[in-house]
Order: C-alpha cells, then sequence, then structure tokens
C-alpha cells in the first residue's frame, strides 16, 4: 500500500533553518520545540492547551504553528524550552531550568497545581520542581494523569488516579486524583529509562531494564500470570516487577513487548516518555 508523507502546511521557515528539538501530538492539538528554545503550537485551542486563551486567539481552532512567548519573573526575561508533551487537553513543558510550566485543562488536578478554575489559559511554573522527563496521558474516558522525573530521580505523578493508575499505593475509592505531584515512593527504581501511559494502567523500565506495571489488570494488560480468572476486579495499586523481563542491564535495545486484551483501556490513546537523567548518558 502507497503511503504519503505531508509536510505540516504553513509552517514556519524557522522548522527548517533552525531545527525541530522535540515535538508532541496530543488528542487535540500539536506541538513543536526548535532548537533555539522557541515553542509553536497549533490544533484546537480550548482551555488554554495551547499556550494561548480562545480568546487571544480569535478561534477555538488555529491551523497554522504559532509562536508561544513566556515571560518569567518582573524583568521580563523570556523563556528557552527543552521539551514539550500534549495530553489530551493541556500540555506539559520542561523549560532551560528544568523549570515544569504547563497550560491547559486541570479538572482532574493533572497539571500538578492548585487552579482557580478547571484550567490555565497560559502557561504557569509548578513551584519547587525540576524534571528530566515527563509524559501525560491522552485518555479522555478514564482521566487525566501525568508523570514526571525529577532531577532527584524519583518518580512523581499527578491527576487521575482511576484504578490505581498513579501507582502511589492508594486506591481511587480512597482518593480519586492526586491534586499535586505525589512521588511514588513504595518501589526502589534507582532511575527510570522510559515510562508509558495507559488509559488505566502505567508502565516503567527502571535503571536495570526491569519492567514495572501497575493500575488496572484486567484483560491481564499488567502482565501477571496469578491475576489469571480476576478479569474485572484485578488492580495493583503500587508497580509491580513483571517477571521475566530482567535483565544482565544490558537494557532493552529496540524490543517491544505486548500483552493483554483488546479492552476499553486498550483502545485508548497511550503515552511513551523517554528520559534523558544522570543515571544514564543517551536516549533510548
Amino acid at each position: 500500500m502507497e503511503t504519503h508523507l505531508h509536510i505540516v502546511p504553513g509552517q514556519p521557515q524557522e522548522f527548517s533553518q533552525v531545527g525541530i528539538q522535540a515535538f508532541s501530538a496530543g488528542a487535540w492539538s500539536s506541538a513543536v520545540v526548535l532548537k533555539d528554545g522557541s515553542l509553536y503550537t497549533w490544533g484546537y485551542a480550548k482551555d488554554g492547551r495551547l499556550g494561548v486563551s480562545s480568546k487571544e486567539a480569535k478561534s477555538n481552532v488555529i491551523h497554522n504553528p504559532r509562536r508561544i512567548s513566556v515571560k518569567r519573573g518582573s524583568d521580563g526575561e523570556e523563556v528557552k524550552f527543552l521539551d514539550v508533551e500534549m495530553g489530551n487537553n493541556w500540555c506539559l513543558a520542561r523549560l532551560d531550568r528544568n523549570e515544569l510550566w504547563v497550560t491547559g485543562n486541570n479538572v482532574d488536578s493533572q497539571l500538578g497545581l492548585v487552579t482557580k478554575g478547571s484550567y490555565c489559559s497560559r502557561f504557569r511554573m509548578v513551584p519547587n520542581i525540576r524534571v528530566w522527563g515527563m509524559a501525560a496521558s491522552k485518555s479522555e474516558k478514564y482521566g487525566h494523569s501525568a508523570v514526571i522525573q525529577a532531577e532527584t530521580g524519583q518518580l512523581m505523578m499527578a491527576g487521575s488516579n482511576y484504578k490505581g493508575k498513579t501507582g502511589v499505593g492508594l486506591d481511587y475509592k480512597d482518593i480519586d486524583h492526586l491534586r499535586t505531584f505525589k512521588v511514588v515512593d513504595s518501589v526502589d527504581f534507582g532511575g527510570v529509562q522510559m515510562i508509558s501511559l495507559g488509559g488505566i494502567h502505567s508502565m516503567v523500565l527502571d535503571s536495570s531494564s526491569r519492567l514495572w506495571s501497575f493500575g488496572c489488570g484486567s484483560d491481564g494488560r499488567l502482565g501477571h500470570k496469578e491475576a489469571e480468572g480476576y478479569r474485572y476486579l484485578y488492580r495493583e495499586l503500587k508497580p509491580r516487577a513483571n517477571p521475566g523481563f530482567e535483565s544482565d542491564g544490558a537494557g532493552c535495545g529496540s524490543v517491544l513487548l505486548s500483552w493483554g486484551g483488546i479492552g476499553e483501556g486498550m483502545r485508548s490513546s497511550g503515552v511513551h516518555m523517554t528520559v534523558k537523567s544522570p543515571f544514564h548518558d543517551t536516549w533510548m
């Protein structure tokens, strides 16, 4: 079958002249960070997910990439972006000081900060957090959640705790969402290589190339054999290692592993995060 690649229409000359450093596709929007630290966003603009309000954009839809200018402090210093991650209707960004800045919908507190309303119309900094990597869920049906790896190497999550998918050890019947980023401290990962957020479960590859999974285990999606028979009730509230995937530390390379049924959660959009951390000197 013949396929075609299409250049993003109307993209600024800077895309090719300066070069792209990072990009992300959300459920309703897209973003690009250039090598000079500038950020461009486009797509559906409601709730400030593009870093600009619909009123300021004069439309709910921005068809062409638009540069987003963010200034830090009273001196008006313009920030430089290092990375960006689009969620379902919100956005995470890592800035030049490894600061975490967020914008967009915050209905499940997935931005990791307390807001007066249900969204931020412009980028705001999450205080007291420095990050190496980040990921945002793109599932609309099962709530919004975010995960970051802090400079300390700790894994932290915020947002919807549906089916225990944040891995902090609390059932969603006890706490339905985390209002700020909380450390997943039940496991010593010793550093994180990669993270994947599904609709209702999460997976982590640690610095020793051990694979961990947590959240909803329906349809076998967590990969734990002893859970057979618990089709709809089984869940892990804390990260649990998947036996058989330990390695000698050489890493998983380009191996792709998958299992589980094709249920509602499996149809939800997932996202992968690859982090550059003090534990690893190369990207996977």
